[in-house]
C-alpha cells in the first residue's frame, strides 16, 4: 500500500512540476517500442537487398504547424525536435547510414540506413513511423 502511495505522489508532482512527457525522450537509450522487426519486413528486405534504404523517420513528438505557435512555442517545439532528433542520431552510431535531411520545422528526419539502422528504426521508442522514400 506505502509504494501505491508513493507512486500517486510520483505522479501528482509531475503533473504539477511538467515531468516527461511519453511524446518527450527522457533517456538516451529508451525502450525499445518492438521485441523485434520481423525478418521478412519489407524495408528490411530493401535493406538487405541493396546495402542500404532511403527512409523518411517521424519521431514520436508533439508537433504543430509553426504558424499558429507564439515565439516562445516555436523555440520550445523546435528544440524539442533537435533533441529528439539528435538523441536517435546517437543512437544510430554503430550502425551504417547517412543523415540524407534534417528537418528544423517537423520531427522528421530522411536517412539512408543499412539493414542494422532499419532494424533498430523500427523498434526504437522514439519513432512514430518509417516510410521508404523513393
Amino acid at each position: 500500500m506505502r509504494a501505491l502511495g508513493t507512486t500517486v505522489a510520483v505522479v501528482a508532482v509531475c503533473a504539477v512540476a511538467g515531468c516527461g512527457s511519453a511524446t518527450e525522450p527522457t533517456t538516451a537509450n529508451p525502450p525499445p517500442r518492438y521485441a523485434s522487426p520481423s525478418p521478412s519486413d519489407p524495408l528490411l528486405a530493401q535493406a538487405r537487398r541493396h546495402s542500404t534504404v532511403r527512409l523518411t523517420v517521424t519521431l514520436d513528438v508533439s508537433w504543430r504547424p509553426e504558424d499558429g505557435l507564439t515565439e516562445a512555442e516555436l523555440g520550445r517545439q523546435r528544440t524539442a525536435i533537435a533533441d529528439a532528433q539528435d538523441t536517435l542520431l546517437a543512437q544510430l552510431s554503430p550502425y551504417r547510414y547517412r543523415l540524407v535531411e534534417r528537418y528544423r520545422s517537423r520531427p522528421t528526419l530522411v536517412l539512408d540506413a543499412d539493414e542494422p539502422a532499419t532494424a533498430h528504426l523500427l523498434t526504437s521508442a522514439l519513432v512514430a513511423s518509417v516510410t521508404a522514400t523513393p
